[in-house]
């Protein structure tokens, strides 16, 4: 009897991998187009991604933080492309909290200081940042759309055999490109308009969580879309 279990449990185990392999073997298989597939899950990403941006606030933060003995008070300024926001933070001893915030448009902030101060130092690269990512927005958007269209209802003819790869082709590397140029001249831009020896000694300054994201994103879709060339350029540098 125990020969008979062994040899019964040995098919079983032995079969459980071919099994699993076979399944996600018919997972991807079931892709038609599985290059194409991951171009629009990577398209769905920034879509994501720039939505976000374009409503955040994190761009540039300058912040203080302060504590004496029991009492505590934090300062911070979060800069967005369009809107400037302002939170107050203070508790005193006997533990009651006070908490203040407050929100401007950075063209408002411009007129009421008379074209003066760092609103007016942030608003150019907003206003060019803001651009870049509508245009890039719009473009994924569409890559999207359509095929979404092509994949859903059955088409043919020149257009959508030919000339859509070629559209989609140049609507990647551009808008990937736009979008690393864009934050790259967003950090040169502040760094040149804004005057870092007015701010105080006791604050702390500098780009937010949201521009380090889109700097990450906007080199991981540039690699994404120009890999075959970067491969190739390195291969010619180990050569030589």
């Amino acid at each position: 009897m125990e020969l008979f279990n062994d040899s019964m449990a040995k098919p079983s185990q032995s079969a459980e991998k071919p099994v699993l392999l076979a399944i996600s073997h018919g997972v991807y298989s079931a892709i038609p187009d599985k290059k194409r597939a991951i171009q629009n899950m990577f398209c769905l990403i920034l879509v994501v991604a720039i939505a976000l941006s374009m409503n955040s606030n994190s761009w540039y933060v300058v912040s203080e933080y302060e504590e004496r003995g029991e009492e505590e008070r934090s300062f911070e300024i979060r800069i967005g492309l369009s809107e400037i926001e302002q939170f107050e933070y203070e508790k005193e001893e006997n533990g009651i909290i006070d908490i203040k915030q407050s929100k401007i448009t950075i063209s408002e902030c411009v007129d009421d200081m008379d074209d003066e101060g760092p609103c007016s130092d942030f608003e150019p690269q907003g206003i060019i940042m803001l651009v870049i990512l509508w245009v890039s927005l719009i473009s994924l958007l569409l890559v999207l759309v359509t095929s979404t269209y092509s994949g859903l209802k059955p088409v043919g003819g020149e257009f959508w055999e030919e000339q859509i790869l070629d559209y989609r082709k140049w609507i990647f590397r551009v808008s990937s490109l736009l979008l690393l140029v864009g934050s790259i001249t967003y950090a040169v831009m502040v760094k040149i308009r804004l005057d870092t020896d007015e701010i105080s000694d006791d604050l702390d300054f500098g780009f937010g969580i949201t521009w380090w994201l889109m700097l990450a994103v906007s080199i991981a879709y540039c690699v994404f879309v120009y890999f075959d060339q970067i491969k190739s350029l390195v291969d010619k540098i180990r050569d030589n």
